[in-house]
């Protein structure tokens, strides 16, 4: 981080002073314990700084932990109940970390064996927004390039693709384009061998409304990431779209070609590029992204066991 951001000899509000900036760079770093050991994907993307929702005081609940406290208590842990009754009881360290790999197994959804679905004709789509400050889309990018290891890229290509959306929040949302219809080109794959190409993503004239400033636990009844779902299960209908962009298989970024307007994204071309470098999966986390982290399990004498 360097100059404009950076204040001279002078603290201003449009500037940062190195304290600030080192601040900075932890949050873009994510949380690594005193030896440097990684357990989460990376730290918050670059561009999803206007998804940050923090409490309004120093004791109020993040959404964050208002999701993986129960978690840690009822799920994610092998034995009955466990007595947590904080994340400051949950300390980031390899430790912890290891008990909660016990059963990653059981709940992992990143097997990257995917030959028999390949083999079977199977396709599939991910997609994941670069402005998800609640899932890194370092996990789908390491997911992808796991697939890709396991099988070969010739192999992955026949049936398999990734679409980043810029600007996109946690299961949409945002300031970018998360208007995208994956089932027409998921079914011309499959139907008539058509691989996409591209996706035209929409960009809503109205943008979702940000997340609120979490004060206590929302209504889990009337409430899904802390957005007010009233309508529930009906959807709500189509918004109208005041910009289109098109996005392309991973790794390739959207960009214009110097003329014609830009919200029109047919004035668009594929490149490739290496911007997603600073979206890593380190060690020991990404060690549970592979072909031989999913078994079975069975309930037997009241215990869950591996099969």
């Amino acid at each position: 981080m360097a100059p404009p951001l950076s204040c001279d000899a002078r603290d201003r509000s449009t500037c940062l002073t190195q304290e600030e900036i080192e601040v900075v760079k932890k949050l873009y770093r994510g949380a690594y314990d005193s030896h440097g050991a990684q357990f989460v994907a990376g730290g918050l993307p670059l561009g999803s700084e206007l998804r940050w929702p923090v409490p309004e005081t120093p004791t109020g609940h993040s959404m964050s932990e208002m999701m993986v406290l129960p978690a840690l208590q009822s799920v994610l842990l092998p034995g009955e109940k466990q007595k947590i009754q904080s994340m400051r009881d949950f300390p980031l360290n390899q430790q912890n970390f290891d008990a909660v790999a016990q059963l990653a197994s059981l709940y992992n959804a990143a097997n990257t064996n995917l030959h028999a679905y390949q083999q079977r004709g199977g396709k599939l789509i991910l997609w994941h927004g670069l402005a998800d400050d609640s899932v890194s889309p370092a996990f789908s990018i390491a997911y992808y390039r796991g697939v890709e290891a396991e099988m070969g890229h010739a192999a992955t290509d026949t049936f398999l693709r990734l679409f980043l959306l810029p600007g996109v929040a946690h299961c949409g949302n945002g300031e970018g384009y998360d208007q995208i219809d994956l089932l027409t080109p998921l079914m011309r794959w499959t139907e008539e061998g058509i691989a996409p190409q591209e996706i035209m993503a929409g960009k809503r004239a109205t943008a979702a409304a940000d997340l609120p400033p979490m004060t206590e636990k929302p209504d889990a009844q009337t409430q899904f990431h802390g957005v007010q779902k009233v309508s529930q299960p009906y959807a709500d209908a189509a918004p109208a779209v005041i910009a289109t962009r098109p996005v392309y298989p991973f790794p390739a970024i959207a960009r214009y070609n110097g003329r014609g307007d830009v919200n029109d994204g047919e004035n668009y071309h594929a490149e490739q590029t290496t911007a997603f470098g600073h979206l890593q999966l380190a060690k020991p986390a990404s060690d549970y992204i592979g072909p031989d982290n999913q078994k079975n399990y069975q309930v037997r004498h009241g215990t869950l066991t591996v099969q």
